[in-house]
Protein backbone atom coordinates (compact mmCIF):
# COMPACT_ATOMS: atom_id res chain seq x y z
CA UNK A 1 0.00 0.00 0.00
CA UNK A 2 2.96 2.61 0.58
CA UNK A 3 3.65 4.28 3.72
CA UNK A 4 1.63 7.41 3.46
CA UNK A 5 -1.45 5.04 2.99
CA UNK A 6 -0.77 2.96 5.94
CA UNK A 7 -0.08 6.14 7.89
CA UNK A 8 -3.76 7.72 6.88
CA UNK A 9 -4.92 4.28 8.47
CA UNK A 10 -3.15 4.15 11.56
CA UNK A 11 -4.36 8.05 11.67
CA UNK A 12 -8.06 6.64 11.40
CA UNK A 13 -7.11 4.37 14.19
CA UNK A 14 -5.90 6.63 16.57
CA UNK A 15 -9.08 8.88 16.00
CA UNK A 16 -11.16 6.18 16.02
CA UNK A 17 -9.99 4.20 18.74
CA UNK A 18 -8.16 6.12 20.68
CA UNK A 19 -10.60 9.10 20.78
CA UNK A 20 -14.03 9.16 19.59
CA UNK A 21 -14.83 5.31 20.91
CA UNK A 22 -13.50 6.08 24.18
CA UNK A 23 -15.30 9.45 24.07
CA UNK A 24 -19.12 7.88 23.11
CA UNK A 25 -18.36 5.68 26.14
CA UNK A 26 -17.93 8.79 28.69
CA UNK A 27 -20.27 10.88 27.35
CA UNK A 28 -22.88 7.89 27.62
CA UNK A 29 -23.58 8.11 23.75
CA UNK A 30 -22.66 4.56 23.39
CA UNK A 31 -22.08 2.62 26.84
CA UNK A 32 -21.70 -0.90 25.92
CA UNK A 33 -18.10 -2.21 25.45
CA UNK A 34 -15.88 -0.30 23.28
CA UNK A 35 -16.00 -3.52 20.61
CA UNK A 36 -19.65 -3.83 20.77
CA UNK A 37 -21.19 -3.31 17.17
CA UNK A 38 -24.40 -2.50 18.49
CA UNK A 39 -24.11 -0.09 21.62
CA UNK A 40 -20.30 0.21 21.91
CA UNK A 41 -18.06 2.79 21.02
CA UNK A 42 -17.10 0.54 17.62
CA UNK A 43 -20.51 0.50 16.44
CA UNK A 44 -20.83 3.99 17.23
CA UNK A 45 -17.53 5.37 15.30
CA UNK A 46 -18.56 3.22 12.41
CA UNK A 47 -21.07 5.82 11.14
CA UNK A 48 -18.13 8.27 11.32
CA UNK A 49 -16.07 6.07 9.31
CA UNK A 50 -19.09 5.67 6.93
CA UNK A 51 -19.45 9.34 6.57
CA UNK A 52 -15.71 10.21 5.56
CA UNK A 53 -15.56 7.13 2.79
CA UNK A 54 -18.55 8.75 1.31
CA UNK A 55 -18.07 12.49 0.81
CA UNK A 56 -14.51 11.32 -0.34
CA UNK A 57 -15.66 8.54 -2.72
CA UNK A 58 -18.67 11.18 -4.08
CA UNK A 59 -16.25 13.95 -4.50
CA UNK A 60 -14.07 11.78 -6.00
CA UNK A 61 -16.08 10.38 -8.31
CA UNK A 62 -17.85 13.35 -9.65
CA UNK A 63 -14.03 14.72 -10.16
CA UNK A 64 -12.67 11.97 -12.06
CA UNK A 65 -16.20 11.22 -13.52
CA UNK A 66 -15.65 15.08 -15.18
CA UNK A 67 -12.50 14.67 -15.94
CA UNK A 68 -13.09 11.41 -18.21
CA UNK A 69 -16.14 12.90 -19.98
CA UNK A 70 -14.15 15.99 -21.00
CA UNK A 71 -11.10 13.42 -21.98
CA UNK A 72 -13.55 11.65 -24.34
CA UNK A 73 -14.87 14.43 -25.90
CA UNK A 74 -11.74 15.78 -26.82
CA UNK A 75 -10.67 12.56 -27.94
CA UNK A 76 -13.61 12.65 -30.44
CA UNK A 77 -12.74 16.00 -31.32
CA UNK A 78 -9.40 15.72 -32.12
CA UNK A 79 -9.89 12.72 -34.36
CA UNK A 80 -13.09 15.05 -36.06
CA UNK A 81 -15.76 12.31 -34.58
CA UNK A 82 -14.00 9.10 -35.41
CA UNK A 83 -12.79 7.59 -32.02
CA UNK A 84 -9.99 4.46 -32.73
CA UNK A 85 -8.18 6.00 -35.54
CA UNK A 86 -5.24 8.78 -35.44
CA UNK A 87 -2.04 9.99 -37.17
CA UNK A 88 1.70 9.56 -35.69
CA UNK A 89 4.41 12.14 -36.66
CA UNK A 90 8.16 10.58 -36.29
CA UNK A 91 10.36 12.90 -36.41
CA UNK A 92 11.90 11.24 -39.19
CA UNK A 93 8.95 10.46 -41.24
CA UNK A 94 5.00 11.08 -40.91
CA UNK A 95 3.19 7.77 -41.19
CA UNK A 96 -0.60 7.16 -40.77
CA UNK A 97 -1.83 4.54 -38.69
CA UNK A 98 -5.11 2.89 -37.58
CA UNK A 99 -4.32 2.12 -34.25
CA UNK A 100 -7.02 0.78 -32.12
CA UNK A 101 -7.60 1.37 -28.37
CA UNK A 102 -6.18 -1.93 -27.24
CA UNK A 103 -3.30 -3.16 -25.44
CA UNK A 104 -0.01 -2.08 -27.66
CA UNK A 105 2.76 -3.54 -28.36
CA UNK A 106 6.22 -1.37 -28.37
CA UNK A 107 7.84 -1.20 -31.49
CA UNK A 108 11.21 -2.78 -32.12
CA UNK A 109 12.38 0.32 -34.17
CA UNK A 110 11.83 2.81 -31.60
CA UNK A 111 9.59 4.15 -28.29
CA UNK A 112 8.57 6.87 -26.48
CA UNK A 113 10.72 9.81 -27.23
CA UNK A 114 13.20 11.18 -24.12
CA UNK A 115 11.40 14.54 -24.35
CA UNK A 116 8.07 13.10 -23.71
CA UNK A 117 5.85 12.55 -20.63
CA UNK A 118 5.94 9.43 -19.03
CA UNK A 119 2.75 9.69 -17.58
CA UNK A 120 1.44 10.65 -20.69
CA UNK A 121 -1.58 7.96 -21.76
CA UNK A 122 -0.25 5.26 -24.20
CA UNK A 123 -2.70 6.30 -27.46
CA UNK A 124 -1.44 10.18 -27.25
CA UNK A 125 0.28 10.26 -30.04
CA UNK A 126 2.73 13.48 -30.20
CA UNK A 127 5.36 15.24 -32.64
CA UNK A 128 8.15 13.61 -30.72
CA UNK A 129 6.98 9.94 -30.22
CA UNK A 130 8.17 7.09 -32.67
CA UNK A 131 5.33 4.47 -34.02
CA UNK A 132 3.93 2.08 -31.60
CA UNK A 133 2.44 -1.20 -33.57
CA UNK A 134 -0.70 -1.98 -32.41
CA UNK A 135 -0.94 -5.90 -31.49
CA UNK A 136 -2.64 -8.02 -34.73
CA UNK A 137 -6.32 -9.18 -34.69
CA UNK A 138 -5.60 -12.18 -33.78
CA UNK A 139 -4.14 -11.74 -31.09
CA UNK A 140 -7.63 -9.70 -29.63
CA UNK A 141 -10.86 -10.16 -28.74
CA UNK A 142 -13.39 -9.34 -31.34
CA UNK A 143 -16.38 -6.34 -30.83
CA UNK A 144 -18.61 -9.32 -31.30
CA UNK A 145 -16.92 -11.30 -28.41
CA UNK A 146 -17.43 -8.39 -26.41
CA UNK A 147 -20.78 -7.48 -27.19
CA UNK A 148 -21.67 -11.38 -26.96
CA UNK A 149 -20.36 -11.93 -23.11
CA UNK A 150 -21.68 -8.41 -21.59
CA UNK A 151 -25.10 -9.70 -22.67
CA UNK A 152 -24.82 -13.36 -21.84
CA UNK A 153 -23.13 -12.21 -17.98
CA UNK A 154 -25.86 -9.57 -17.57
CA UNK A 155 -28.51 -12.43 -17.98
CA UNK A 156 -27.12 -15.18 -16.11
CA UNK A 157 -26.63 -12.06 -13.38
CA UNK A 158 -30.42 -11.62 -13.32
CA UNK A 159 -31.48 -14.83 -13.44
CA UNK A 160 -28.95 -15.96 -10.28
CA UNK A 161 -30.42 -13.20 -8.68
CA UNK A 162 -34.27 -14.31 -9.29
CA UNK A 163 -32.90 -17.83 -8.32
CA UNK A 164 -31.77 -16.60 -4.73
CA UNK A 165 -34.10 -14.17 -3.59
CA UNK A 166 -37.07 -14.89 -6.05
CA UNK A 167 -39.37 -11.67 -6.39
CA UNK A 168 -37.68 -9.77 -3.47
CA UNK A 169 -35.33 -7.89 -5.56
CA UNK A 170 -37.54 -6.99 -8.48
CA UNK A 171 -35.72 -7.19 -12.39
CA UNK A 172 -35.14 -3.32 -12.74
CA UNK A 173 -33.09 -3.35 -10.01
CA UNK A 174 -30.99 -5.79 -11.35
CA UNK A 175 -30.35 -4.31 -14.02
CA UNK A 176 -29.82 -0.59 -12.66
CA UNK A 177 -27.39 -2.61 -10.32
CA UNK A 178 -25.45 -4.13 -13.12
CA UNK A 179 -25.83 -0.95 -15.19
CA UNK A 180 -24.03 1.12 -12.08
CA UNK A 181 -21.39 -1.92 -12.29
CA UNK A 182 -20.38 -0.92 -15.07
CA UNK A 183 -20.09 2.96 -14.95
CA UNK A 184 -18.42 2.03 -11.44
CA UNK A 185 -15.83 -0.75 -13.08
CA UNK A 186 -15.02 2.76 -15.34
CA UNK A 187 -14.03 4.94 -11.83
CA UNK A 188 -12.78 1.93 -10.54
CA UNK A 189 -10.24 1.32 -12.87
CA UNK A 190 -9.30 4.75 -13.44
CA UNK A 191 -8.49 5.22 -10.06
CA UNK A 192 -6.22 2.24 -9.98
CA UNK A 193 -4.44 2.94 -13.09
CA UNK A 194 -3.75 6.17 -11.49
CA UNK A 195 -3.29 5.89 -7.65
CA UNK A 196 -2.96 1.85 -7.61
CA UNK A 197 -5.64 2.15 -5.39
CA UNK A 198 -9.01 0.64 -6.41
CA UNK A 199 -11.88 2.43 -4.08
CA UNK A 200 -14.08 -0.52 -4.46
CA UNK A 201 -15.06 0.55 -0.49
CA UNK A 202 -16.48 4.03 -1.66
CA UNK A 203 -17.98 2.79 -4.82
CA UNK A 204 -20.07 0.45 -2.89
CA UNK A 205 -21.37 3.41 -0.79
CA UNK A 206 -21.71 5.15 -3.47
CA UNK A 207 -23.85 2.52 -5.11
CA UNK A 208 -25.82 1.43 -2.12
CA UNK A 209 -26.60 5.73 -1.81
CA UNK A 210 -28.19 6.12 -4.98
CA UNK A 211 -30.41 2.75 -4.14
CA UNK A 212 -31.82 4.26 -1.25
CA UNK A 213 -33.47 6.74 -4.42
CA UNK A 214 -34.05 4.48 -6.77
CA UNK A 215 -36.08 1.97 -4.60
CA UNK A 216 -39.46 3.32 -2.88
CA UNK A 217 -39.50 3.62 0.93
CA UNK A 218 -42.55 1.83 1.08
CA UNK A 219 -40.80 -1.34 0.06
CA UNK A 220 -40.59 -4.17 2.33
CA UNK A 221 -37.12 -5.15 1.14
CA UNK A 222 -35.55 -1.83 0.67
CA UNK A 223 -32.45 -2.70 2.87
CA UNK A 224 -31.90 -5.93 1.66
CA UNK A 225 -32.07 -4.65 -2.01
CA UNK A 226 -29.67 -2.02 -1.39
CA UNK A 227 -27.31 -4.73 0.11
CA UNK A 228 -27.56 -6.76 -3.24
CA UNK A 229 -27.31 -4.34 -5.31
CA UNK A 230 -24.05 -2.41 -3.94
CA UNK A 231 -22.22 -6.10 -3.77
CA UNK A 232 -22.89 -5.94 -7.56
CA UNK A 233 -21.86 -2.76 -8.32
CA UNK A 234 -18.53 -3.41 -5.64
CA UNK A 235 -17.96 -6.64 -7.23
CA UNK A 236 -17.99 -5.22 -10.91
CA UNK A 237 -15.57 -2.51 -9.91
CA UNK A 238 -13.39 -5.06 -7.92
CA UNK A 239 -12.70 -7.65 -10.97
CA UNK A 240 -12.19 -4.86 -13.31
CA UNK A 241 -9.97 -3.73 -11.57
CA UNK A 242 -8.32 -7.03 -10.66
CA UNK A 243 -8.46 -7.87 -14.57
CA UNK A 244 -7.06 -4.78 -15.49
CA UNK A 245 -3.74 -5.39 -13.87
CA UNK A 246 -3.54 -8.46 -15.49
CA UNK A 247 -3.84 -7.16 -18.77
CA UNK A 248 -1.23 -4.48 -18.12
CA UNK A 249 1.01 -7.14 -16.88
CA UNK A 250 0.22 -9.03 -19.93
CA UNK A 251 0.90 -5.98 -22.12
CA UNK A 252 4.15 -5.02 -20.34
CA UNK A 253 5.46 -8.38 -21.50
CA UNK A 254 3.89 -9.18 -24.82
CA UNK A 255 1.53 -11.42 -24.01
CA UNK A 256 -1.74 -11.93 -25.88
CA UNK A 257 -4.67 -10.57 -24.49
CA UNK A 258 -6.70 -13.37 -26.33
CA UNK A 259 -4.69 -15.72 -24.46
CA UNK A 260 -5.10 -13.72 -21.33
CA UNK A 261 -8.53 -13.69 -21.71
CA UNK A 262 -9.52 -17.51 -22.46
CA UNK A 263 -7.38 -18.17 -19.39
CA UNK A 264 -9.44 -15.17 -16.71
CA UNK A 265 -11.90 -17.43 -17.90
CA UNK A 266 -11.12 -20.71 -16.92
CA UNK A 267 -10.04 -19.39 -13.98
CA UNK A 268 -13.15 -17.50 -12.92
CA UNK A 269 -15.41 -20.82 -13.71
CA UNK A 270 -13.09 -22.67 -11.34
CA UNK A 271 -13.18 -19.95 -8.40
CA UNK A 272 -17.07 -19.81 -8.57
CA UNK A 273 -17.29 -23.20 -7.49
CA UNK A 274 -13.67 -23.37 -4.99
CA UNK A 275 -14.85 -20.38 -3.14
CA UNK A 276 -18.09 -21.24 -2.85
CA UNK A 277 -17.00 -24.76 -1.18
CA UNK A 278 -13.71 -23.27 0.74
CA UNK A 279 -16.80 -20.99 2.42
CA UNK A 280 -19.16 -23.77 2.99
CA UNK A 281 -16.31 -25.54 4.80
CA UNK A 282 -15.00 -22.37 7.10
CA UNK A 283 -18.87 -21.80 8.12
CA UNK A 284 -19.43 -25.33 8.73
CA UNK A 285 -16.01 -25.55 11.25
CA UNK A 286 -16.50 -21.85 12.84
CA UNK A 287 -18.97 -19.93 14.11
CA UNK A 288 -19.03 -16.62 11.61
CA UNK A 289 -18.91 -14.08 12.82
CA UNK A 290 -16.11 -14.64 16.00
CA UNK A 291 -13.24 -13.08 17.24
CA UNK A 292 -11.27 -14.41 15.10
CA UNK A 293 -13.49 -13.78 12.08
CA UNK A 294 -15.03 -10.22 12.73
CA UNK A 295 -16.11 -9.57 8.92
CA UNK A 296 -16.47 -6.00 9.76
CA UNK A 297 -16.80 -4.87 6.12
CA UNK A 298 -20.77 -6.90 6.49
CA UNK A 299 -21.20 -4.97 9.66
CA UNK A 300 -20.23 -1.88 7.56
CA UNK A 301 -22.34 -3.27 4.30
CA UNK A 302 -25.49 -3.58 6.50
CA UNK A 303 -25.31 -0.38 8.54
CA UNK A 304 -24.79 1.99 5.33
CA UNK A 305 -28.04 -0.28 4.18
CA UNK A 306 -29.84 1.24 7.57
CA UNK A 307 -28.51 4.33 7.03
CA UNK A 308 -28.96 5.67 3.39
CA UNK A 309 -32.93 3.99 3.96
CA UNK A 310 -33.95 5.96 6.90
CA UNK A 311 -32.85 3.89 9.96
CA UNK A 312 -31.74 5.95 12.83
CA UNK A 313 -28.41 6.87 14.12
CA UNK A 314 -26.46 6.30 17.63
CA UNK A 315 -26.69 9.85 19.97
CA UNK A 316 -24.47 12.78 18.41
CA UNK A 317 -23.27 10.32 15.62
CA UNK A 318 -25.29 12.53 13.36
CA UNK A 319 -23.50 15.92 14.45
CA UNK A 320 -19.71 14.03 14.06
CA UNK A 321 -20.54 12.09 10.97
CA UNK A 322 -21.47 15.66 9.28
CA UNK A 323 -18.12 17.47 10.42
CA UNK A 324 -16.00 14.61 9.53
CA UNK A 325 -18.26 14.15 6.25
CA UNK A 326 -17.58 17.87 5.15
CA UNK A 327 -13.74 18.09 6.10
CA UNK A 328 -13.00 14.84 4.53
CA UNK A 329 -14.60 16.13 1.24
CA UNK A 330 -12.65 19.52 1.20
CA UNK A 331 -9.49 17.11 1.47
CA UNK A 332 -10.90 15.28 -1.28
CA UNK A 333 -11.29 18.42 -3.35
CA UNK A 334 -7.80 19.37 -2.83
CA UNK A 335 -5.96 16.41 -3.35
CA UNK A 336 -8.65 15.91 -6.58
CA UNK A 337 -7.76 19.56 -8.12
CA UNK A 338 -4.29 20.85 -7.12
CA UNK A 339 -2.06 20.39 -10.20
CA UNK A 340 0.87 18.43 -10.06
CA UNK A 341 2.79 21.61 -11.34
CA UNK A 342 1.46 23.25 -7.91
CA UNK A 343 4.39 23.78 -5.43
CA UNK A 344 1.49 23.40 -3.30
CA UNK A 345 1.13 19.81 -4.27
CA UNK A 346 4.17 18.08 -2.85
CA UNK A 347 2.33 18.75 0.88
CA UNK A 348 -0.98 16.97 0.00
CA UNK A 349 0.78 13.63 0.81
CA UNK A 350 -0.07 15.23 4.37
CA UNK A 351 -3.54 15.63 4.20
CA UNK A 352 -5.55 12.18 4.70
CA UNK A 353 -7.12 9.83 2.64
CA UNK A 354 -10.76 9.91 3.68
CA UNK A 355 -11.15 5.91 2.34
CA UNK A 356 -8.06 5.24 4.17
CA UNK A 357 -8.57 6.71 7.13
CA UNK A 358 -12.80 5.34 7.42
CA UNK A 359 -10.83 1.67 7.19
CA UNK A 360 -8.52 1.88 10.06
CA UNK A 361 -11.47 3.94 12.02
CA UNK A 362 -13.84 0.77 11.50
CA UNK A 363 -11.48 -2.03 11.58
CA UNK A 364 -9.77 -3.12 15.06
CA UNK A 365 -6.50 -1.60 16.15
CA UNK A 366 -4.32 -5.17 15.37
CA UNK A 367 -5.55 -5.06 11.91
CA UNK A 368 -3.99 -1.58 11.19
CA UNK A 369 -0.99 -2.07 12.94
CA UNK A 370 -0.35 -4.93 10.84
CA UNK A 371 -0.55 -3.06 7.77
CA UNK A 372 1.58 -0.05 9.20
CA UNK A 373 4.40 -2.52 10.18
CA UNK A 374 4.35 -3.93 6.79
CA UNK A 375 4.18 -0.03 5.48
CA UNK A 376 7.23 0.95 7.30
CA UNK A 377 8.75 -2.24 6.16
CA UNK A 378 8.50 -1.74 2.72
CA UNK A 379 9.46 2.04 2.95
CA UNK A 380 12.98 1.04 4.69
CA UNK A 381 13.66 -1.63 1.90
CA UNK A 382 13.06 0.58 -0.64
CA UNK A 383 14.78 3.34 0.45
CA UNK A 384 17.77 1.02 1.16
CA UNK A 385 17.69 0.37 -2.48
CA UNK A 386 17.59 -2.99 -2.32
CA UNK A 387 15.62 -5.28 -4.81
CA UNK A 388 11.85 -4.38 -4.79
CA UNK A 389 10.64 -7.54 -6.61
CA UNK A 390 12.72 -9.42 -3.78
CA UNK A 391 10.84 -7.78 -1.61
CA UNK A 392 7.35 -8.34 -3.01
CA UNK A 393 8.43 -12.34 -3.25
CA UNK A 394 8.88 -12.26 0.24
CA UNK A 395 5.50 -10.27 1.48
CA UNK A 396 4.15 -12.79 -0.97
CA UNK A 397 5.56 -15.39 0.85
CA UNK A 398 3.83 -14.20 3.79
CA UNK A 399 0.36 -13.97 2.63
CA UNK A 400 0.56 -17.62 0.81
CA UNK A 401 2.07 -19.10 4.58
CA UNK A 402 -0.46 -17.98 6.30
CA UNK A 403 -3.31 -18.87 3.48
CA UNK A 404 -2.02 -22.26 3.00
CA UNK A 405 -1.55 -23.12 6.58
CA UNK A 406 -4.98 -21.33 7.69
CA UNK A 407 -6.47 -24.11 5.40
CA UNK A 408 -4.84 -26.88 6.91
CA UNK A 409 -5.60 -25.54 10.49
CA UNK A 410 -9.39 -25.51 9.47
CA UNK A 411 -9.09 -29.58 7.97
CA UNK A 412 -7.38 -30.05 11.45
CA UNK A 413 -10.33 -28.29 13.45
CA UNK A 414 -12.92 -30.00 11.46
CA UNK A 415 -11.64 -33.46 12.64
CA UNK A 416 -11.69 -32.40 16.10
CA UNK A 417 -8.07 -31.83 16.05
Amino acid sequence: MGLPTVSYMLFGAILGWGILAPLSKYMGWAPGEINDWINGGQGWILWISLSVMISDSLVSFIIVSGRSLIGAYRLINNNNGVIGTTTATTTTTTTTTAATYYPLLPATSGSIGSNDDPTSSAYEYKENVNLITPVADKYLISNTTAVIGIIASTLLCVLCLHLVFGTIVPLYASFVAIILAMLFSVLGVRALGETDLNPVSGIGKLSQLIFAVVIPPSHPARVLINLVAGGIAEAGAQQAGDLMQDLKTGHLIGASPRAQFTAQVIGTIYSVFLSSIVYKLYNSVYTIPNETFRIPTAIIWIDCSRLVTGKGLPPHAYEFSIVFGVIFAIISLLKNTVPKESKYHKYLVYLPSGVAVGIGIYNTPNFTLARFIGGVVNHWWTNKGMDRISMIIFSSGLVLGEGLLSVVTMGLASMGI
